[in-house]
């Protein structure tokens, strides 16, 4: 509804509206996520498993099943090596190609993409279409090319974030 209000008042600009929006809601997402005590530890819980070598496929199919948001997006952030807001505006878009090349520049199997889509559609109100959709591109991609992709949005992080992992 504000996409459309703001649309209709400055028609000639519709990529700066984008881009407001955009900002606008990452930046709630990241006053949410600070306040928010399970964030901090699901990050913390997640953190010490990747630091001690233990964070694996079957771990983050096991929080995507449970429907464990914070900590797919933390185990996701972590492999991924970029900020949790990041994953979180992939997992909660309408769109969910970003998300798709995060989990597969992981490494991580298709029966956890899966588990992964299925915690995206619930997150944001996908068609379950969408989920098979997302299944089809998902085996299309190629690794490679989503490690490209991350190492792309690796390279827009800020300097703090990059000396925190």
């Amino acid at each position: 509804l504000v996409r459309v209000k703001l649309n209709a008042a400055h028609p000639q600009t519709p990529a700066a509206v984008e881009t407001a929006i955009s900002k606008a809601s990452e930046r709630i997402q990241d006053l949410t996520r600070e306040e928010s005590s399970r964030h901090a530890i699901a990050e913390a819980t997640i953190g010490a498993l990747h630091r001690a070598g233990k964070l694996r496929d079957v771990d983050v199919s096991r929080f995507a099943d449970d429907g464990l948001f914070e900590e797919t997006v933390a185990a996701l952030s972590l492999l991924c090596g970029l900020p949790v807001s990041t994953i979180e505006s992939a997992m909660t878009s309408e769109r969910i190609e970003s998300a798709l090349v995060f989990v597969k520049a992981a490494g991580l199997s298709r029966a956890t993409a899966k588990s992964i889509l299925r915690l995206c559609a619930a997150s944001s109100r996908l068609m379950p279409g969408h989920v098979e959709k997302g299944m089809v591109s998902f085996d299309r991609l190629k690794a490679a090319t989503a490690q490209e992709l991350v190492r792309f949005y690796q390279s827009r992080q800020t300097p703090a974030f990059s000396r925190q992992h």
